[in-house]
């Protein structure tokens, strides 16, 4: 195998030593492993690319076991990342290569002598010192290249007679065989401009010698794209029932096809299925926003005025459950601040108001610290200072949005999602004489069509 397999976290996470600080290994990937490799000549994939909505399938244990080398950060000292490096350790003698950030204190098992060190600042690794750790990588990369037998796992250093697992070279070119045909999958689900382009793909994958499962989470992303939500439900209902009924991630994406569908009774299947995870795997900030989802949308379609304040309050406790059961995940909380502004002019309820800018103010300390640059950060930061009416700020987020919107196309449905929060307070901030020049900004910089707040 000439690839390297990198095991480490991924996007932005909080330091083992200081949990106020968050360490970017997306930057330690990008600006220092992925370059030291590319420079020897030897290409690398990152684990996280094998880990598909949460699910670990047995190709990413295929590549712990059959990657000539492997680089792992402990830095954090992320239960996964333990987890494989004990399996790789168990499995492989030589070429694991462990780096960890300095200022982190490694458990002893990890206190090896070649572990590699590197230095952060406040959990940002600059050009100089992704240089520093770039060229202790290619040197060890070099090292292993003359030195084919270098025992680097303890099992094997400590442990007499410690099995070896025997790697058949018949299996080990069915497994190359395997991962050409599963990246070149990817490539094309992500290339495909249409569904029937994608049910091509299907019946190529059930042919193959892999599962569904495990190129299902690109299958329902890209639907989601197209927003073909009949044709989620359909795969997630039959294709790959089997696979993922057990999953709680796949069982939220069926929620979410079967409210976006909204047919006569969809909209209570989604509820079902999330009440039924709910009482399965106990409370989850996620779930309960998507139930949060679905009873907005009922009360956006209801004309009793009774019943619309029924779902308002329905969606306004989930949301408040989502954000109680995880106040750092900030997609509850807008939701939430949302809702509750809206409340406010239609009760005139003084304490809501209070309420919103409290959870406003988790909200925005949540995207700081958090510091992600992807389309949702963004766009909640821009709805949060619209309801805070710190309106300096939204020229800077838009532009930020379209960097992104030129770098990595942002689909529509989700450009959709915020655009409908935004008009609902876009009315009321009329409705009150309040600035809305913001709203048109976004629409267009975006280039969102117009959509309807119900």
């Amino acid at each position: 195998m000439n690839k390297i397999f990198a095991i480490m976290p991924f996007g932005t996470q909080a330091s083992y030593k200081n949990k106020k600080v968050k360490i970017d290994f997306d930057s330690i990937y990008y600006k220092a492993i992925k370059p030291a490799c590319e420079e020897v000549g030897l290409k690398v994939i990152r684990a996280d690319e094998e880990i598909t909505g949460g699910i670990i399938h047995s190709l990413m244990f295929e590549r712990l076991v059959c990657a000539n080398i492997a680089i792992v950060d402990v830095s954090n000292q992320n239960a996964n990342v333990c987890y494989e490096l004990g399996f790789r350790h168990c499995a492989r003698e030589s070429h694991t290569i462990i780096i960890f950030d300095q200022d982190s204190k490694l458990p002893f098992d990890f206190a090896f002598e070649r572990a590699i060190p590197y230095k952060l600042n406040k959990g940002v690794i600059s050009n100089e010192n992704a240089e520093a750790l770039k060229d202790k990588l290619k040197q060890r990369l070099n090292d292993i290249k003359i030195s084919k037998n270098i025992k680097d796992s303890p099992a094997f250093e400590l442990i007499d007679n410690f099995p070896v697992t025997k790697l058949d070279e018949k299996k080990l070119k069915i497994y190359a065989k395997k991962q050409l045909f599963y990246e070149e999958m990817k490539d094309k689900l992500s290339n495909c401009s249409d569904t029937q382009e994608i049910e091509t793909c299907i019946e190529k994958i059930k042919k193959s010698d892999l599962s569904l499962k495990i190129l299902a989470y690109y299958i329902v992303e890209k639907l989601k794209e197209m927003k073909a939500w009949s044709k989620i439900i359909d795969f997630l209902s039959n294709e790959t029932k089997e696979d993922i009924n057990n999953s709680v991630y796949y069982m939220q994406q069926l929620s979410i096809a079967y409210n976006k569908r909204g047919g006569s009774d969809d909209k209570q299947k989604a509820i079902n299925i999330l009440a039924k995870l709910l009482q399965e795997y106990g409370e989850s900030s996620e779930t309960y926003s998507l139930l949060g989802s679905i009873y907005k949308t009922m009360y956006k379609d209801e004309s009793n005025n009774i019943t619309r304040q029924y779902y308002l309050d329905l969606s306004i406790a989930n949301y408040q459950k989502g954000f109680d059961s995880d106040i750092t995940d900030y997609y509850p909380g807008i939701n939430l601040a949302t809702l509750l502004f809206e409340k406010y002019f239609l009760t005139s309820n003084k304490n809501l108001l209070i309420d919103m800018q409290d959870v406003l103010a988790v909200v925005k300390y949540d995207l700081k610290i958090l510091n992600t640059c992807d389309y949702w950060h963004f766009a909640t930061l821009f709805e949060a200072s619209v309801l805070l009416k710190n309106y300096s700020e939204l020229d800077k987020i838009i532009n930020d949005l379209c960097m992104l919107n030129i770098q990595n196309k942002i689909p529509d449905w989700k450009k959709e999602t915020t655009l409908k929060n935004l008009l609902v307070i876009k009315n009321i901030y009329e409705n009150n004489d309040e600035r809305t020049d913001w709203y048109e900004k976004f629409k267009n910089k975006l280039e969102i069509k117009e959509v309807s707040n119900v």
